[in-house]
């Protein structure tokens, strides 16, 4: 469990793509970094054009929320877990998404001009064989943060 303030600039934090041209996602709070085991946040760009597969995580581990930042996209999303229905919902800025564990869900920015930016938050880092983009984050880095720069972190003990 951390003990002390983090504070990140997310354009420092090393983003991580298995499909460069496709998306990015940086962890920008986490046990690598913050020290935190209690919350774990990533900055996620989608970009213009593109379009995820759409996936579930492992029912019962780790439910997920997305909040936007920037853009706007479809959301394809089963309104419960297990449903093979699904329910397109037009998500921008200000938005925010609960997805229970478990529950298929596609972000499609295919007709979008601009990168579509949102935080995607966990009450803990996934567990292992839960989230793709953790798992192969860890297998390739080793870590789930890693900075562009040295020196852009800070920790506050006061």
């Amino acid at each position: 469990m951390g003990n002390k303030s983090f504070v990140v600039y997310a354009p420092d934090v090393e983003p991580f793509s298995l499909q460069e041209e496709n998306w990015h996602s940086q962890v920008v709070s986490g046990p690598d970094g913050a020290e935190s085991e209690n919350i774990y946040i990533t900055r996620f760009t989608l970009r213009a054009g593109k379009a995820l597969s759409g996936h579930a995580h492992t029912p019962g581990k780790g439910d997920e929320t997305y909040f936007i930042l920037r853009g706007h996209a479809k959301l394809h999303i089963a309104p419960e877990i297990g449903s093979d229905e699904r329910i397109v919902y037009e998500v921008g800025p200000e938005t925010a998404v609960f997805i229970p564990a478990g529950a298929f869900h596609q972000l499609d920015n295919s007709e979008g001009t601009e990168d579509l930016v949102l935080l995607t938050i966990w009450n803990a880092p996934p567990v292992p064989g839960s989230n793709g983009i953790h798992d192969a984050r860890i297998k390739a880095w080793g870590t789930t943060f890693r900075l562009k720069t040295a020196g852009t972190a800070e920790a506050d003990n006061t």
